[in-house]
C-alpha cells in the first residue's frame, strides 16, 4: 500500500483494509489489522481534526472505520477504547491547547467563550454523527480542560479586563 506524503492512508487504503477485516466471533480473520492499525487510526484521528478546522470529511467512512474497533468486541469495546479512542483523547488535547492559547492571545473574552461553546457543540455533534456515545464524557471533559482549566486564571484576568472596560 502506498502512503500519502505525510504517512496517511487514501481513502481507497483504508477501505481496503475494512473489506480486509472482516470480523468473526470477535476476532479479525486477517492479520490486515494486526499491521494497519496504527496508520488507519492516525488517519482517522487527522480526518478528525480536519473537520475540527471546518473542512467537509467522509464521516460514513469514519463511522465504517470505527464499526470495525467496535465489532471486535461489542461487549467491553475494549478494541475501541485501546486502539482508537484512547489516541483520538489524547490529539483532542494537543489540538484544543493549541486552539486555546491562539485564542486566549487573539480574542476578547467573550468571542473565546463563543468559541468554546461552538467547540463543545461541534464535539457533542461529532459524537452523534459517528463516534460512540460511550466516548461523549470523555471527550467534552478533555476539551473543557484544554479550553477552560488550563487557562481559568488569564480568563478570569481578561473577563476583569472586559469589565472595567465597559464599567
Amino acid at each position: 500500500m502506498a502512503l500519502q506524503m505525510d504517512g496517511r492512508l487514501t481513502r481507497n487504503e483504508i477501505l481496503e483494509f475494512m473489506a480486509n477485516a472482516e470480523v468473526k466471533e470477535g476476532r479479525v480473520t486477517n492479520q490486515v489489522y494486526g499491521e494497519m492499525n496504527d496508520r488507519v487510526r492516525d488517519t482517522v484521528i487527522s480526518l478528525i481534526d480536519r473537520e475540527r478546522e471546518g473542512e467537509q470529511i467522509d464521516e460514513a467512512l469514519v463511522k465504517n472505520v470505527l464499526d470495525i474497533y467496535v465489532e471486535m468486541d461489542e461487549d467491553s469495546m475494549k478494541y475501541y477504547v485501546k486502539d482508537f479512542e484512547e489516541s483520538m483523547l489524547k490529539d483532542t488535547a494537543i489540538f484544543y491547547s493549541k486552539k486555546a492559547l491562539d485564542w486566549i492571545a487573539s480574542k476578547s473574552y467573550e468571542d473565546y467563550m463563543l468559541k468554546v461553546e461552538e467547540c463543545l457543540k461541534n464535539e457533542e455533534a461529532r459524537i452523534q454523527r459517528y463516534l460512540r456515545y460511550k466516548s461523549k464524557h470523555k471527550l467534552l471533559e478533555v476539551a473543557e480542560y484544554e479550553l477552560l482549566s488550563v487557562h481559568a486564571s488569564k480568563l478570569e484576568e481578561k473577563k476583569q479586563i472586559n469589565l472595567a472596560a465597559n464599567a
